[in-house]
């Protein structure tokens, strides 16, 4: 698995993600905290975050943005209350629930 690309504070980052691929990134978060938005150009982009492991996904994350082109950008803000609802919850982290057949 590679690790993920650094993004630096305050910048625009454009990638192309073509269909069923991912990307992985780091933020550093100051103690003011950062605004993330996501916006796809192109299809539907979903992006997994988390404060508590390293490569997020469906099943492992602290949040999910899901952005649909021509609805513009989604937003969400972390800031020190994400990490201090991560650690005091046992870690913040949702799970997908599984169907059972019987």
């Amino acid at each position: 698995m590679t690790e993920p690309a650094m993004l630096l504070k305050d910048i625009e980052f454009n990638i192309t993600v073509g269909e069923n691929q991912t990307q992985n990134f780091a933020q550093v978060i100051s103690q003011e905290g950062t605004t993330i938005s996501l916006q796809a150009t192109e299809g539907i982009l979903n992006m997994y975050g988390s404060a508590t492991t390293t490569n997020p996904n469906s099943a492992l994350n602290d949040f999910h943005l899901i952005a649909v082109a021509g609805h513009g950008a989604e937003e969400i803000f972390i800031g020190p209350e994400f990490f201090n609802r991560s650690i005091s919850d046992g870690g913040g982290r949702s799970r997908r629930q599984v169907c059972h057949f019987n």
